[in-house]
């Protein structure tokens, strides 16, 4: 039986966190520093490993650097997506990330403003035309009696 587990990394952990911390890829670094066939199984030890706190406490003292990290990935990595996820991520730092818009209208057209009339002068168009296809007026939206 095994004794009360210490308050620090194995090797392999070490080297899991330390593959982590320079690549970012979990299923790459078990698959470096453990013992696993395949990537399946690595993905899943990785984020196994992700939970335990010893290591949660490692990743988060070696945050400090990642700053350094970052830069490093942003030029030297292989993956072109790295380095361009990289490369924003220090934008977004240093303060340029690009203010975030959603465009809400029909197919960038410009939204057209109507006056509370104007509203019900199409209401009333619309009623009138669904309920009584012969022309006479069915009633008004908004308005006390027909003009």
């Amino acid at each position: 039986m095994k004794g009360p587990k210490k308050n620090c990394l194995t090797p392999k952990e070490q080297g899991f966190c330390d593959d982590y911390l320079a690549t970012g890829n979990g299923t790459r670094a078990a698959l470096n520093n453990y013992n696993v066939s395949g990537p399946h199984n690595a993905s899943v030890l990785a984020s196994d490993t992700l939970r335990k706190p010893f290591v949660r406490q490692y990743l988060e003292q070696q945050s400090e650097g990642a700053a350094e990290r970052v830069v490093k990935l942003s030029q030297n990595a292989r993956n072109e997506s790295v380095r361009l996820a990289a490369n924003k991520d220090i934008l977004d730092r240093a303060g340029f990330k690009p203010i975030e818009q959603t465009d809400i209208t029909s197919q960038g057209d410009k939204l057209k403003f109507y006056s509370d009339e104007q509203i019900k002068r199409a209401a009333n168009e619309i009623i009138n035309a669904n309920s009584n296809p012969s022309g006479t007026n069915a009633g008004d939206v908004g308005t006390a009696s027909q003009e």
